[in-house]
């Protein structure tokens, strides 16, 4: 039976393998295409439903005080053509 050998310890030297980086959690950092207003993409997804909600709501009708700025007319029923 051949005996084995195991080394626990980390190699060093010229001719050691580069370190293994531990994969980091990057769930919760921001990511490039989200703009800097938005911490997160769920921030976007609100905001954006917001907007949607705002834009899609019934216009306010005119107020008197609108129809007030505006002049009008009153119009004839037949045109008067006389300074032509």
């Amino acid at each position: 039976m051949a005996e084995t050998i195991s080394i626990t310890e980390a190699q060093t030297g010229p001719n050691a393998p580069p370190p293994v980086e531990e994969a980091q959690d990057n769930s919760t950092a921001r990511p490039d295409w989200l703009p800097e207003k938005f911490s997160s993409p769920e921030d976007l997804a609100k905001s954006y439903a917001e907007l949607e909600k705002k834009l899609s709501a019934p216009k306010e009708e005119t107020t008197d005080a609108d129809a007030a700025d505006v002049e009008t007319e009153p119009q004839s029923e037949t045109p008067v053509f006389d300074k032509f």
